[in-house]
């Protein structure tokens, strides 16, 4: 009989000494209940994950400015998943060329890894001559950035292929890349950059094994675009926006371009203007409804998708129960939970999702290193 193992990554924040690496659970789908097992990499501060099923391969990046006797920069990490008891064991380790990574993704072909590296606001001071001879006063951010690498055919971390640089566009303040998404159909990946404040689409050039930009979007100035969600059957993407309480959907073509449909507030008067934190969104899987998870308020807001247009109307607003908020969600594989990751409590809140999207609070479990991101595993048998 299949066997379902959740993945609960800890994070602690940068400069957190709250790191616990990632706790392996078995999770009861009937009662959405976490049974933990083990835990392991416990040096590491797991920023997001994402799944190969196929390969049965779990990789996570390593949220680091520098670690100790290394480089400047994260890791990013290939592990392979026992189906029998769910354990993980470290394939490959490669350098994530870059502050702060933040996030991961696997293409559609299973060919590529992709992570965006967030980086900091911290800067050098450089002296650039000019042509005239006289020397000036530069201020230099360090490098936000989306890294390409392949897989191997066992799904181990291979060459780096490319690196797209976010050059900083405001006078103050660098780019923030900070999450990246694979499309329903494989072939394009959604970035979301708070520092820039834009939506941007890529695809991958095979033949080059580059990243190709297809089309780039600019948000509501200020509002630092933070993670997405893409419908899964239709041609809509969903974002919010960690600094402004409005949630975002554009439609986008086969070939990567936007086209911005609306935008509508997280809270129920409407205020579009609010800092709000906006942390995690999630979209069922039978693509009805959309969780978005409101740190400041400490609430989830729940939309409901009309079918014919895909724009979200406000049904709820719940208590998360976390008083910090949480951090990340993850939506059980059947469709019936909801759960919170809520790191500073180092607790899980868990929702029962009504046949109307709506969700009621069921439990609390406490106990669990520092959550920040779930991601769920079925095994064959």
């Amino acid at each position: 009989m299949p066997k379902i193992y959740a993945y609960i990554g800890s994070w602690g924040g940068p400069r957190s000494n709250h790191d616990q690496g990632i706790s392996i659970a078995r999770y009861d789908m009937g009662k959405g209940t976490f049974h933990v097992l083990n835990r392991v990499l416990p040096e590491i501060n797991c920023g997001g994950m994402c799944l190969d099923d196929e390969k049965k391969i779990l990789y996570c990046v390593n949220e680091r400015r520098q670690i100790a006797g290394k480089p400047p920069g994260g890791e990013v990490y290939a592990l392979s998943i026992n189906s029998s008891s769910g354990n993980l064991k470290v394939l490959s380790c490669e350098p994530s060329y870059g502050l702060l990574p933040s996030y991961c993704a696997v293409n559609g072909d299973k060919k590529y890894l992709i992570i965006t590296n967030h980086s900091s606001d911290d800067t050098i001071l450089e002296t650039v001559r000019t042509e005239s001879g006289s020397y000036q006063l530069a201020e230099k951010y360090s490098e936000s950035s989306v890294v390409m690498y392949q897989l191997r055919p066992d799904g181990t971390i291979g060459k780096l292929c490319d690196i797209v640089k976010h050059i900083p566009v405001k006078k103050k303040g660098n780019s923030h890349v900070h999450s990246v998404y694979c499309s329903p159909s494989g072939k394009l990946l959604a970035v979301c950059d708070k520092g820039n404040d834009t939506i941007s689409f890529y695809r991958i050039d095979s033949q080059k094994e580059k990243l190709v930009l297809c089309d780039q979007m600019s948000a509501a100035e200020g509002s630092s675009p933070r993670y997405a969600a893409f419908h899964p059957a239709e041609p809509y993407l969903y974002f919010n926006n960690e600094t402004k309480t409005i949630v975002n959907m554009v439609r986008y073509s086969a070939n990567g371009k936007m086209t911005p449909i609306c935008l509508v507030s997280c809270l129920a008067d409407k205020n579009m203007e609010r800092t709000g934190w906006q942390s995690d969104i999630k979209i069922h899987p039978s693509g009805k409804y959309i969780y978005d998870l409101l740190r400041e308020d400490s609430i989830i807001t729940v939309y409901r998708i009309d079918n014919a247009l895909g724009i979200p109307q406000l049904i709820q607003t719940i208590a998360c129960g976390s008083s910090h908020g949480g951090r990340g969600m993850a939506i059980s594989p059947d469709g019936k939970f909801l759960h919170l990751a809520a790191h500073p409590e180092d607790s899980i809140y868990t929702f029962l999702i009504g046949e109307d999207g709506r969700l009621e609070a069921v439990r609390r479990v406490d106990h669990i290193p520092g959550p920040g991101n779930i991601v769920f595993f079925k095994t064959d048998n």
